[in-house]
Order: structure tokens, then C-alpha cells, then sequence
């Protein structure tokens, strides 16, 4: 069931990273100066990086508290969600408006542009804010559809058509960038006709009738998991904020465009995700260990088996990928394309070790170690940036997200008793170095589209192929025993 779910899910964010790509690869270079990609990245990732700390980290509060209230009582859940919410925007916008000057004088020198739409970008942290408890909600329900639609096709495929509008003289460059703002409003008004569908609009705030002691620890959770999301986020979008303060909106525009491809790597982990921390928290409320340790080791283990294969896929075709993208400068964007791929590939062996802590009683821990990791993404990147440029910032994620993990894995072999290692793990990177191998001397035609058509294929089958009889997953290979019996004729009748 969760396998199925997720390829579903995947379907959505797929598709999402196509018109991602599209747009990044070939549709923005073209149309678009890569100082304007630049800005119009930068007052999209700011907005983005600064969400987490408008929302309080109320992602994971309404994943971890939604199967402690039954359904009568989910609309005092959405009420505290939703005062909390506000709150924690109103806070967010007096902080910023304290440290404006300093913020200010950060990006001055290199990227004044970036300064004078921080108004927009104080609007869009707030629809993105509205927006992800919309999505939250809606994943709580155990709807990943929606949320992916919204996110991957919605956005992604008006972005693209504001791109459009732009090359074709309809708006300014300014229209274009403030019609992010308007394709936010567009995704919250559909996840509150949903709600609304649903009936899952009620909301109470009716706190009293709350359990003694709740909103104390409801309070406590949110301010430490605040601090743990924004951190990921700030360690997940600072290399590009940092390139464009020190190095300029140019620079930001190829780092941006290049680190696409890295979605392709990223794409599973993402969609299983949506589907297991509903189920993960679930199964911390049951105290279930057997079900906690199998789930955690699985999903490492395919996580892995995939991220591999896109890799390869990555690796063999990064050359003809490159030469499609309009402009000679964006080629110096390889090794990041490469870089960040690697960071995503050594990610995935970890599982879900972060999202367990923090929907455990140790939740604790992973603000530590998340503040441990901006600590180190800001050194390497501020050290890394200025030596080895753009190259610097994807190597600095490489190093800081490895050892994040590496912390987080080594707290929950500790405490839990779990670790997502297996014997089968061994075989992957074997089986990914000798496809990468065999295709990169593959013959391959001339035409760049060609010869990724190609060298693909080539991975796909040789790389799946070996994976099944090397019977790394069991699970894989019992459903395509299950499935090819299924279309086996049935024998004849006996005559008698």
C-alpha cells in the first residue's frame, strides 16, 4: 500500500520536475538575462527560506498531534493551527523590520536589486505560510494528491506561463515577478475549496477543553520543531542566498539553473515522504518497534536503490544536458550539477531518521543537530564561496548534509535501537558504478537529445536488470513474481 501510494504521488512531482527543468534548462536562459534569474530565484528562495520561520515549524506539529484528536475534535486542532500561524507571522514580521538595516546592508554591495522588492517577498512568505498549512492539512488527511498537484503542476506550470507572457511582450519583468505573489493566492484559494468540499473547514477555539498540560507541550514542540525546519530550510537554500551576497544575482542565476537536475535525485525521497510521516507518527503513537524498524530500514533501502539509478542517469548524460541550455556561461554549472546530485545521493541511505526524531519523544535532538548543521553550512559555504565559487557552495552542502546525518543516524542507533543499514545497501553502489561504466562507452549518436535518449534507455535497463537478479529488494522482486503469475495462461483442463 505504500509503495502504491507513492507511485502516485511521484507521478505528480515527475512531471513537476520536467516543467522544472524545462524551465531552468531551456525556457529562462532563453528569455531571461541570468542577472533577472537571479533575482526572480532570489525573491523566491528568500520567501521560501523565510516561511519556516513565519510558519513556526507547524508542519510537523499538525503531522505529529493529528491522530490525537478524534474527528469531532479536529477543528479545535485546525484553530490552534491556524492562531498559531498568525502569531507566529506577526512575530516573524516585527523581527524583520528590527534587523531591516543589517539585512539591507548584507546584499547591498552585490545584489542591490534584491533589496528593493523585500515587500514582495515579506507577501510571498505569507502565502507560501498559508499555503503549507493547507498542504499539512490536507497530508494529514492522507491526500497527497492535492498538495502534490498544487505544488509540482500548479505553480510550476504558471511560472512557466508568466515566463511566456513576459517573452511575448504581454507584462514587464516586474509584473511577472509580483504574479508569484498571485499563483500562491491561486493554490491557498483551491486548498480551502478542499477543505470546504470536505467539510473539514470547522474550526474552534474552544482551547479550554483541551487537556490539562496540552497546550504547554503543544507550545514547546512547535518553538523547537521552528527552529529545526527553518534550519533545514536555511541550510537547503543559503548556498544560493550566499552566492548572490557574495558573488552577485549572475552567479545566482547559473547556481540556480544548475542545481535542477539534483530534483531528479531528490524526487522519491519527497513523495515517500509525504506518505510515511502520516504513517510514521502513527506508528510512534501505537509504540509500535517492530513496525517503526522495518519501516525505517525499507524505505532507506529503496530510497537508495532509487536515488542510485538517477545518479547514474545524471552522471552518464550531465555533458549533453549542459549543451541544451541556452548561453555559453551556464556550462561552468556542471561540477554544481554533479556536486549537489552527490549531496542528494548520500542522503537517501539514511531514511527518515530526521523525520522520526522529530515526530519522537527526542525531537529535541534534532534541533541540536539542525543548528549543528547551519553552524557548518554557514562556515563552508562562507569559507568555500569566496575560494572556489559557485563550485564552493555546492561542496559545502555536500559536507554539511553528510554530517548532519551522520548524527542523526548515530542518536538513533543510541536511543532507539534502530539503523537503516542493511547487508542488501552493499550491492548498490556496485551495481550503479558498473552501469555508469558500460554506458559512458556506449556508441551514442551526435544529437545531444539523442544521445541522453540513449545513454537513458541503456541505464534504465541495464541498471534494472541487475537489480532484480541480484534480488536487492525482496519486496521488488516477490511483486514481479506476483505480477508475471498473474498474466500466466492457466493450464489447460485435463481430459479425463
Amino acid at each position: 500500500m505504500l509503495l502504491r501510494k507513492t507511485s502516485l504521488a511521484t507521478v505528480f512531482y515527475y512531471l513537476g520536475i520536467f516543467l522544472a527543468s524545462f524551465n531552468a534548462f531551456w525556457l529562462c536562459p532563453r528569455y531571461l538575462t541570468s542577472d533577472q534569474i537571479g533575482l526572480y530565484a532570489g525573491v523566491h528562495n528568500m520567501a521560501l527560506l523565510l516561511a519556516p520561520f513565519a510558519q513556526l515549524g507547524l508542519s510537523q506539529s499538525a503531522i505529529r498531534y493529528f491522530p490525537y484528536f478524534s474527528p469531532r475534535r479536529k477543528p479545535l486542532l485546525l484553530g490552534l493551527l491556524l492562531v498559531s500561524g498568525a502569531l507566529g507571522y506577526s512575530l516573524f514580521i516585527s523581527i524583520c523590520f528590527t534587523y531591516e538595516q543589517s539585512l539591507i546592508g548584507y546584499f547591498s554591495k552585490k545584489s542591490p536589486a534584491l533589496i528593493h522588492h523585500l515587500p514582495l517577498v515579506m507577501l510571498i512568505t505569507l502565502l507560501i505560510t498559508l499555503h503549507r498549512l493547507g498542504k499539512d492539512w490536507a497530508r494529514s488527511l492522507h491526500n497527497v494528491f492535492l498538495p502534490s498537484f498544487i505544488q509540482n503542476v500548479l505553480i510550476k506550470g504558471l511560472i512557466i506561463v508568466s515566463v511566456l507572457l513576459y517573452a511575448r511582450h504581454w507584462f514587464s519583468y516586474e509584473t511577472m515577478l509580483y504574479g508569484l505573489s498571485g499563483i500562491y493566492i491561486l493554490g491557498v484559494l483551491l486548498y480551502l475549496i478542499y477543505m470546504g468540499m470536505k467539510g473539514d473547514l470547522r474550526v474552534s477555539f474552544k482551547f479550554s477543553t483541551l487537556k490539562p498540560g496540552f497546550l504547554q507541550e503543544f507550545t514547546l514542540y512547535t518553538i523547537l520543531n521552528t527552529v529545526g525546519s527553518s534550519s533545514f530550510t536555511l541550510v537547503t537554500k543559503l548556498d544560493s542566498i550566499m552566492i548572490m551576497a557574495l558573488l552577485g544575482l549572475k552567479s545566482g542565476g547559473i547556481y540556480v539553473t544548475a542545481i535542477c537536475l539534483a530534483a531528479l535525485i531528490e524526487a522519491p525521497r519527497r513523495a515517500l515522504k509525504q506518505i510515511a510521516n502520516p504513517i510514521l507518527a502513527q506508528l510512534l503513537a501505537n509504540d509500535d518497534q517492530q513496525g517503526l524498524r522495518r519501516l525505517y530500514q525499507q524505505l532507506a533501502l529503496h530510497q537508495l536503490l532509487v536515488a542510485m539509478g538517477l545518479f547514474v542517469l545524471v552522471y552518464v548524460n550531465l555533458s549533453d544536458a549542459f549543451s541544451l541550455i541556452p548561453g555559453q556561461e551556464y556550462s561552468t554549472g556542471q561540477m554544481v550539477a554533479l556536486l549537489i546530485s552527490l549531496a542528494k545521493l548520500l542522503d537517501t541511505p539514511f531514511g527518515i531518521g530526521g523525520d522520526l526524531m522529530m515526530l519522537s519523544r527526542h525531537y529535541w535532538f534534532n534541533t541540536i543537530a539542525l543548528l549543528c548543521l547551519v553552524l557548518i553550512s554557514i562556515l563552508t559555504n562562507y569559507f568555500m564561496i569566496p575560494w572556489l565559487g559557485i563550485n564552493g557552495a555546492a561542496a559545502a552542502t555536500v559536507i554539511s548534509l553528510f554530517l548532519y546525518n551522520s548524527i542523526i543516524c548515530a542518536f538513533v542507533w543510541s536511543r532507539l535501537d534502530m539503523q537503516p543499514f542493511s547487508p542488501r545497501m552493499l550491492w548498490i553502489p556496485l551495481l550503479g558504478g558498473l552501469v555508469a561504466l558500460m554506458v559512458t562507452h556506449l556508441p551514442v549518436p551526435a544529437s545531444p537529445l539523442l544521445a541522453i535518449g540513449v545513454r537513458s534507455l541503456s541505464v534504465a535497463a541495464g541498471y534494472f536488470c541487475l537489480v532484480v537478479v541480484c534480488r536487492v529488494s525482496p519486496q521488488l522482486n516477490t511483486a514481479l513474481r506476483a505480477r508475471w503469475q498473474r498474466q500466466e495462461p492457466p493450464p489447460p483442463p485435463t481430459q479425463g
